[in-house]
């Protein structure tokens, strides 16, 4: 992963676990001279908008670099998680519609093959690299926007499916 950081201190924290403890989160200080350059991507990922994400491209290799660019007004992370077998984004769609009914269902995806940034504020970028099976897969954000009582952008329609080739 690169990132692009001004001089100052950050907290670096995992976000999978579903509790964060004190001991978890690590203290990074940037210091020094800037440096140019980056990890070029070999994909381009997009968030636009509030809670949208770019229709293109419809697919990407299943390996490389992927950068994701957040080209909104708001913070976004971006999840890519492969579909169960035998899913699609339509059943993505329709399990989003039951939990927001609360409807405790489990989601149609295959957690053993997604890749994720940390959360990119606006105008900003995250190149990662990734090595995924080909397939079916699901772009997701789950930032909770604040604006809207801590609704996740996904249950706002920050979801789409990108197939991996």
């Amino acid at each position: 992963m690169w990132a692009k950081l001004p001089a100052g201190d950050y907290w670096v924290l995992g976000t999978s676990p579903r509790q964060i403890r004190p001991a978890m989160i690590l203290i990074l200080q940037v210091t020094g001279d800037r440096i140019e350059g980056g990890m070029a991507g070999t994909a381009l990922i997009r968030s636009i908008h509030e809670s949208d994400w770019a229709s293109h491209p419809a697919s990407i290799g299943h390996k490389g670099r992927l950068k994701f660019r957040n080209d909104s007004r708001a913070n976004h992370f971006m999840i890519l998680t492969k579909l169960a077998d035998g899913k699609t984004i339509e059943d993505f769609h329709r399990w989003i519609q039951k939990t927001k009914r609360g409807v405790d269902a489990p989601p149609p995806l295959d957690f053993d093959n997604e890749t994720s940034t940390g959360v990119v504020s606006p105008g900003h970028a995250m190149t990662l690299k990734y090595n995924l099976p080909p397939g079916k897969y699901v772009l997701v954000c789950f930032w909770p926007d604040a604006e809207k009582d801590g609704t996740p952008h996904a249950f706002m329609g920050m979801y789409r499916g990108i197939r991996l080739t």
